[in-house]
């Protein structure tokens, strides 16, 4: 479950579940990157090490994971080296080693949205769904206007079954972000699978209009009327089918070292 983009301090797109993809902007990366490091500071040991974040902005993440872990030999406490040294392992398939990571930097008292949305993400990925709402829940109050954060709280709330919970954070993400595709097509989904059909296909006809190319919203208006035109007892069985469109390839999102 690869995380939130590294971005420049103007991002603010949605935080997309996809397998093993990181969209990085490269955009005067050393000084974007390299600012935030000491701007997020917690004191003196809140440093980043400049090669290493240089590494991980190119996505040499093997090199990476040697800088960060010789840095923190001689700065052990150092919270935001922790969790670039658990962005690195997340990429490179190290899911464990990541969510340790993760947790030594919040535990040093790193409190960055993005590091509670990355930590709830991989947690939910490891069946943990308790302690990765909360972790969720703290990135949301840490950045409420970030659509992004109440994406991904949503998702994991409707992979948990409280869909109720999942419709308000979806719609609150909609509401921030209205143009984006995904919000919306997963707000459709919530829709289809509490039961408001017509509210789905009304969410999901709007958006093949306004967005052709984008095939999630045709595909599921297809499979809701097929559904719809079955016998009765076939409907709710077979909802189903919309979800592996919801996402485009589940459990990863997009954004990571926030700013």
């Amino acid at each position: 479950m690869k995380r939130t983009q590294i971005s420049s301090p103007q991002g603010n797109g949605y935080s997309v579940f996809r397998f093993l993809t990181l969209m990085i902007w490269l955009t005067a990366f050393t000084f974007a990157v390299c600012n935030r490091c000491f701007a997020a500071s917690i004191g003196r040991d809140q440093i980043c090490d400049i090669n290493a974040d240089y590494a991980l902005g190119i996505e040499n993440y093997p090199l990476a994971v040697r800088l960060y872990r010789a840095f923190l030999r001689s700065h052990p406490a150092s919270a935001l080296a922790h969790y670039h040294l658990g962005f690195a392992y997340g990429m490179l398939g190290n899911d464990d080693a990541e969510v340790a990571e993760y947790q030594r930097a919040v535990a040093l008292g790193l409190n960055q949205w993005d590091l509670f949305l990355n930590l709830g993400l991989a947690l939910a990925e490891h069946g943990d769904q308790k302690t990765a709402e909360g972790m969720l829940l703290r990135a949301v109050a840490r950045a409420p206007q970030r659509a992004d954060t109440h994406f991904n709280l949503a998702i994991v709330y409707e992979r948990g079954q409280q869909l109720t919970l999942a419709l308000k954070e979806i719609q609150v993400a909609v509401g921030l972000q209205p143009g984006d595709a995904e919000g919306r097509n997963q707000l459709a989904v919530i829709n289809a699978e509490m039961g408001n059909y017509e509210a789905a296909r009304k969410i999901w006809s709007g958006l093949a209009r306004s967005n052709p190319d984008y095939v999630p919203a045709r595909e599921n208006l297809e499979i809701l009327d097929a559904l719809l035109s079955a016998p009765p007892p076939s409907v709710a069985p077979a909802i189903s089918p919309l979800q592996p469109f919801r996402v485009a390839a589940p459990a990863s999102a997009l954004c990571k070292l926030g700013h």
